[in-house]
């Protein structure tokens, strides 16, 4: 059985910050760009928001 990507929805960016909201928790979370990236090319992880998660 094929693992399913997490839904993850990018928020906000400020500067080098950028908030994601998982699905299993209920407050935002903040990341750096570095780690907003390496998430991006993750196949374990699907944006929602398109035209933020550039």
């Amino acid at each position: 059985m094929e693992k399913q990507p997490l839904r993850v929805q990018l928020l906000t960016q400020k500067g080098e910050s950028f908030q994601i909201k998982l699905p299993h928790l209920d407050i935002p979370v903040t990341v750096d760009r570095e780690i907003y990236q390496r998430m991006c090319k993750d196949p374990n992880y699907q944006f929602s928001n398109a035209a933020l998660a550039s």
